[in-house]
């Protein structure tokens, strides 16, 4: 897994801990803090929320967005578009482009 992909994960987990804490402060006496005049009393599901966001968050980012390339995709969205395949030739070659490159996908 790439670094970037990992600390994406454990910042959003992070910032999970952080929106769960800020709500109990809100409510004091669902029995998460101190605030409560009896004895706190922690849910369960609370604790089970965060493992199961933190691995939902692990297997979004560890999956690809895409496995296509960038001028396929560009050239199949040009054509929904209903760009002719002249002017989808010139907008790649003009961004830098070869010809090679994007060749076998125009046909």
């Amino acid at each position: 897994m790439d670094e970037d992909n990992l600390l994406t994960i454990i910042f959003a987990s992070l910032g999970i801990i952080m929106v769960v804490t800020s709500i109990s402060f809100l409510f004091p006496k669902s029995g998460l803090t101190g605030f409560a005049i009896s004895t706190p009393l922690i849910n369960p599901i609370y604790l089970l929320t965060i493992p199961v966001l933190v691995g939902a968050l692990f297997l979004i980012f560890k999956t690809p967005l895409s496995q296509r390339n960038p001028i396929q995709e560009y050239i199949s969205n040009s054509r929904k578009s209903g760009m002719s395949e002249l002017q989808i030739k010139n907008n790649l070659t003009e961004v830098g482009w070869k010809e090679s490159d994007f060749k076998k996908f125009l046909k």
